[in-house]
């Protein structure tokens, strides 16, 4: 199902309107979702492999190669879906036009697979999808296939403001991508709801849950993603702050008595 969207689009209206789009039965069938974002990062076949299991809860090692990863993916959704039993599993793949043919392949395998019963949403801005099914991008491959497969297309334009479950759900999907899976404090979930009112709109919260995540691991703190750490990573990319800061609110272990300490700026 390819959806033709614009610039900003609240990933809570796609996800959405994904399921309303479909026939009432289907719409009741499909009991799990996940978003995925391809993107540069994710455009090859394996990579969206290991976010697709990410997604769905599957912990594998890296140097896992891609049939294997494939096989697990399979068996879990064909689990979930359990002959009819279960529900079925919907994929929404952002930034859909970057994928490159065996990432295209494999998201047709799973859809036509009859075991797994997968529902599977392709969006992104109204040019790169036109050219991305009709083949005016000059994409090679999969093309014909797709629009073979396609139930339905769906524009979207812009939404209102966003909303606190737009930035919940955007958060979600970025912790996970970080490997978090603990719940974000209230508090934090109200600081990025404002940020999300800035230009750059949802972009805002997952640059700022991934920077907080990164920090972290380079300098061996925990990223606990509260409000101090939310607000001050943003300075390193030359954002403003609404606290004052002395100190990064990091916590590291002191090398010599083991006690928790505050990393102090340098430079």
């Amino acid at each position: 199902m390819p959806l033709r969207t614009a610039h900003g689009l609240r990933r809570s209206a796609l996800l959405a309107r994904a399921y309303t789009s479909q026939s009432p039965i289907a719409a009741r069938q499909i009991t799990t979702c996940c978003y995925l974002q391809a993107g540069e990062a994710c455009a090859y076949k394996r990579e969206l492999l290991f976010e697709l299991a990410a997604a769905i809860g599957i912990t594998i090692g890296r140097r896992t190669g891609a049939p294997s990863l494939y096989r697990e993916i399979r068996t879990v959704l064909a689990q979930r879906y359990a002959g009819g039993e279960g529900g079925s599993f919907l994929i929404i793949v952002d930034e859909a036009t970057t994928l490159r043919p065996s990432a295209i392949n494999m998201l047709r395998n799973l859809h036509d697979d009859p075991a797994c019963r997968t529902a599977i949403v392709l969006a992104d801005t109204i040019a790169r999808m036109d050219g991305f099914l009709y083949g005016r991008a000059g994409i090679a491959g999969g093309n014909e296939q797709l629009r073979s497969r396609s139930r339905a297309q769906f524009i979207f334009a812009r939404d209102a403001e966003i909303s606190p479950a737009d930035v919940k759900l955007a958060a979600f999907a970025a912790l996970i991508g970080v490997g978090h899976t603990g719940r974000l404090p209230v508090r934090s979930h109200q600081y990025l709801t404002r940020l999300a009112q800035r230009p750059g709109a949802l972009r805002n919260v997952t640059s700022r849950i991934q920077a907080v995540a990164w920090f972290a691991a380079k300098r061996n703190c925990t990223a606990e993603f509260t409000v101090a750490q939310l607000d001050w990573i943003g300075q390193l990319a030359g954002e403003s702050c609404e606290l004052d800061h002395d100190t990064p609110p990091f916590a590291t272990e002191s090398a010599e008595g083991g006690k928790a300490d505050k990393l102090r700026r340098t430079g």
